[in-house]
């Protein structure tokens, strides 16, 4: 089983935010025997230095990277986000998509309820979208 993490995800599992039960519940209850995959993209990867960099050192992010499997991210991909984004904003969100719908991911698993709302019919069919508040 193939699921896909969004950057908020990541972040809310480092900072231990409120929704980390939540997505703990999830994956127990889509994986109860541990043996999927969790993806997330060099996009988020960057993103994750560049915002947690303030607080925290390489050194403290670094376990939270190793964690994850790290999709590519291929000119399909960032041609697929160019050509569908309604606007500038919506680039990162479409390579993600994009990512996902490459790995064939079974879940994609996120906190943004605008990716949700107006990206939902750009997801392969095979993909259960979770939206986490």
């Amino acid at each position: 089983m193939t699921i896909f993490f969004d950057t908020n995800i990541v972040l809310d599992i480092f900072e231990k935010r409120p929704r980390v039960g939540k997505i703990e519940k999830l994956i127990a209850k889509i994986d109860p025997k541990n043996e999927s995959t969790i993806f997330i993209t060099p996009i988020t990867v960057a993103n994750l230095y560049y915002i947690l960099n303030k607080s925290y050192t390489k050194k403290q992010i670094d376990p939270l990277i190793e964690q994850f499997e790290i999709a590519s991210i291929g000119q399909v991909d960032t041609s697929f986000a160019v050509s569908k984004a309604k606007n500038s904003d919506d680039v990162e969100d479409l390579i993600q998509i994009s990512s996902s719908n490459c790995l064939q991911s079974d879940y994609f698993i996120t906190s943004d309820k605008d990716l949700v709302a107006s990206y939902r019919s750009l997801f392969k069919d095979q993909t259960e979208i979770v939206l986490i508040s």
